[in-house]
């Protein structure tokens, strides 16, 4: 009933299953690295985002550092602007601040034959 090589193919057969097993055995330990890589990736993100998470950030630090911006009125309309957008205007020997070009010459027309 055998093959009719007796030994031999037994040997075979035996090779033939042990480079098998061999293969497994490879291909199980390259999947076991894998998850420990995953695994150790996974622990070290969330070590440093506990890490990151507690440290101040730039931004806030650099939000405590602007002082109140002024704000001045503008004599025609009476809006309070930031002074650094305000256009500038020295009328009568008194600094003007407005809020833009149309109050300005509306100021300059109206408002100088309403004081004078």
């Amino acid at each position: 009933m055998g093959c009719g090589y007796g030994a031999q193919c037994c040997f075979v057969f035996i090779s033939n299953t042990w480079q098998h097993g061999k293969q497994l055995l490879e291909t199980g330990v390259i999947m076991l690295r894998l998850i420990l890589f995953i695994i150790s990736t996974l622990i070290l993100y969330a070590i440093l985002h506990l890490l990151i998470k507690d440290m101040p950030s730039i931004r806030k630090r650099v939000n405590r550092r602007v002082e109140p911006e002024e704000l001045v009125q503008d004599p025609y309309c009476l809006t309070y602007i930031p002074k650094r957008l305000a256009i500038k205007k020295n009328v009568a020997g008194k600094e003007c601040y407005f809020c833009n070009r149309n109050c300005l010459e509306n100021y300059l027309k109206n408002g100088m034959r309403e004081k004078g």
